[in-house]
């Protein structure tokens, strides 16, 4: 059976650090939740840009979800819902995938996957930038400086 999950690690985690001693420790992990979740997302829109036109079930089905943190690691996943409680239940996502016995297989994961996976550190740059850049201007408006 081919592979269904991948795990990136991004290091860098003391740098990371460095950067978020202007903020309290719950400020830190929320910026780290939203940065990973903000590359989770990069993420999803290019894996939906690949996946075959179909009704339209498929693309929407592929989303992204947080989960908790453990310890110091924030981790976003990119899921295909199906299932009973999908609001868009792609249970076909496999076998468009990975192909049948009497479909060719139209890879849209691995590829994006395989495409995406050098650029991570570019994308969780920009995103990192982008939320640090709002937490900043939020934690600005809270002391009245503008």
């Amino acid at each position: 059976m081919a592979q269904r999950t991948r795990e990136i690690e991004i290091t860098g985690i003391k740098e990371f650090r460095k950067m978020c001693n202007d903020f309290s420790p719950r400020e830190a992990r929320n910026l780290a939740r939203s940065t990973a979740h903000g590359v989770a997302g990069r993420v999803r829109d290019e894996m939906r840009q690949k996946a075959p036109r179909d009704e339209g079930t498929l693309r929407k089905a592929i989303k992204t979800k947080r989960r908790r943190m453990q310890g110091d690691t924030a981790i976003s996943d990119v899921r295909i819902e199906h299932g009973g409680r999908a609001k868009w239940d792609a249970f076909h996502w496999h076998y468009v995938e990975f192909g049948t016995l009497y479909h060719a297989e139209q890879p849209y994961i691995r590829p994006t996957v395989n495409e995406i996976e050098p650029r991570i550190p570019m994308i969780f740059q920009e995103e990192f930038g982008k939320k640090l850049q709002k937490a900043l201007d939020r934690k600005a408006k809270a002391q009245g400086v503008r």
